[in-house]
């Protein structure tokens, strides 16, 4: 874990946020996807992109993915 980082409570609502962020892209984009909304379906998949990759980056910044889990 990356000793400068600060494990706190906001940080893990942030966590958690990006990673409701992309279950609801995830599954608004199932949604569309069954309903044959392709416009809709792209602009959830690029949602989900988006919320991935911001929490790809917060995770690389507290040291990788093992950093929560040694947290606990």
């Amino acid at each position: 874990m990356n000793p400068k980082v600060i494990v706190d409570d906001q940080l893990l609502a942030k966590y958690r946020a990006l990673l409701d962020e992309e279950e609801n892209a995830f599954n608004l984009a199932e949604h569309f996807f069954e309903e044959g909304n392709r416009i809709g379906f792209e602009e959830q998949l690029e949602r989900l992109a988006t919320a991935s990759s911001k929490k790809n980056l917060l995770l690389e910044r507290l040291g990788g993915p093992k950093a929560l889990v040694t947290l606990a």
